[in-house]
This record gives C-alpha cells, sequence and structure tokens, in this order.
C-alpha cells in the first residue's frame, strides 16, 4: 500500500493538467483530462492522495468549449501515460511478490537463517524467524493477495 501511496504522490508531480477519476457502470475505473457528464467523478488532488480516500461527487456536465475526450491531444497524453504508469506499476509490484514468496519460502524451509549484523555472520533466534515469518506473511496480504 505504501509503494502505491508513493507512486501515485510522485506520478501526480508529473501531470500538469487536471486529472479525474471516475468507476464506470462495470465498476472500471477510468482517468481523464474532463470528468464525464452527468456521471460522479472526483478531482485528483495535485499530491495524488485524494484520489485514495474521498467519495466521489457528481462532476459538472463538460463544459460545451471542451473537445470530447477521444478527440483531445491531452487525454490521449494523458491516457498513454496512466497506462504507462500502471504498467510500471504492476511490474514493481510483481518484483515485489516474488521476492517476498521467496522470502518466505527460505524463512518456512530453513531454520537456520543467518543474516549479518555489526560485520558478523549470526543465526537468527527462532523467535526472529517466526517474526519475520509472521511480517512476511502481512507484507504479502496486504499487497500480492
Amino acid at each position: 500500500m505504501r509503494l502505491m501511496i508513493l507512486l501515485l504522490f510522485v506520478a501526480s508531480y508529473s501531470v500538469a493538467a487536471e486529472v479525474y477519476t471516475w468507476v464506470d457502470a462495470a465498476g472500471v475505473r477510468h482517468f481523464g483530462a474532463y470528468p464525464p457528464a452527468g456521471q460522479a467523478a472526483r478531482s485528483v488532488s495535485s499530491n495524488g492522495l485524494q484520489l485514495l480516500g474521498d467519495e466521489p461527487k457528481p462532476s459538472p456536465s463538460t463544459p460545451a468549449t471542451a473537445p470530447p475526450p477521444s478527440a483531445d491531444p491531452r487525454q490521449k497524453a494523458l491516457d498513454q501515460q496512466v497506462k504507462k504508469q500502471v504498467v510500471e506499476d504492476k511490474a514493481k509490484l510483481d518484483k515485489l511478490c516474488t521476492e517476498l514468496r521467496t522470502n518466505l519460502a527460505q524463512l518456512r524451509n530453513n531454520p537456520r537463517i543467518r543474516v549479518e549484523r555489526d560485520g558478523q555472520v549470526q543465526r537468527i533466534s527462532e523467535e526472529e524467524r517466526q517474526q519475520h515469518i509472521s511480517d512476511t506473511e502481512k507484507k504479502l496480504d496486504e499487497h500480492c493477495r
């Protein structure tokens, strides 16, 4: 979750235009440069964190002077940027999940885990191993399941 918040925060600074998000009737989340006419939408604030908690509010109709979103070059650029960010986020999340699953397998299958502390290799206690197992399982539940 923290990774997602951080990525949304960083990504939001690269977009100068106002961005709206809404969920369609099929439950699919959309992002756009203009809110859809007559549908609940919300503006994503410049820090990207508004997206994570606020409920959508009915948006005003798309202004008559605004081009249709499908023909607007800003919308196309925004769509491409969001799609690219989603692909990058998914790759990072997949890598994190793979690492967590590998670590969990090592922790569960090897009671003699060694770590380097203060320049010396030491074996961790069974209590530490169980705590690492518990922490890793929680991270997997939060991010990967």
